[in-house]
């Protein structure tokens, strides 16, 4: 991104995907629902298929809670400083 950008939070990021998945549902004339079925059925892999996108699928878990946390995490941590400081001065 070049530096006149803000960088998307994952919370955007993720709005903006779920977005672009709303849409590609709606163009391919299919209901998200039908292809998660689709996609949560293992008979519908092979064995090492269904093992591969099930450790994708935990590691963009993790990945993706790590990154909400740390974007929460700051906000946290500054207000009780800021509270704290307050105090002091009254």
């Amino acid at each position: 991104m070049g530096d006149s950008q803000k960088e998307k939070t994952p919370k955007e990021i993720a709005l903006e995907m779920s977005e672009k998945n709303r849409q590609l549902f709606t163009n391919l004339g299919i209901h998200q629902e039908e292809f998660l079925q689709e996609l949560h059925n293992p008979q519908n892999f092979s064995p090492e298929q269904w093992r591969l996108l099930q450790s994708q699928r935990e590691s963009f878990q993790a990945w993706l809670e790590r990154e909400l946390c740390e974007e929460e995490t700051p906000k946290q941590r500054t207000q009780p400083t800021i509270a704290g400081h307050w105090i002091f001065v009254r």
